[in-house]
């Protein structure tokens, strides 16, 4: 993941912990603000897409839960969303 503004640039391998058809929950060391604009790069396929932050978590110091929105992506994941079974209660 990777992220430009203001005359700085950072990039870093974070941990994905959940994925969802629209998004993704990442554990992030860098400082984000909801609304930034992130590039996500899966490490095995090397696909590329856009990512705004819409949620965060401090988890432990230098270290926080992002939750992630795709912007302009079509299964980014790869994956067969029909075969996800939702449960009712």
């Amino acid at each position: 993941m990777c992220w430009e503004g203001f005359g700085q640039t950072w990039e870093e391998e974070t941990t994905t912990v959940t994925l969802s058809r629209y998004g993704a929950l990442v554990e992030c060391q860098h400082p984000v603000k909801c609304k930034d604009i992130l590039l996500l790069e899966r490490s095995d396929t090397h696909k590329q897409a856009r990512g705004e932050v819409v949620w965060l978590r401090q988890k432990w110091p230098g270290r926080q839960q992002i939750g992630i929105k795709l912007l302009n992506c079509e299964n980014f994941w790869e994956l067969d969303w029909s075969a996800v079974q939702h449960e009712h209660v």
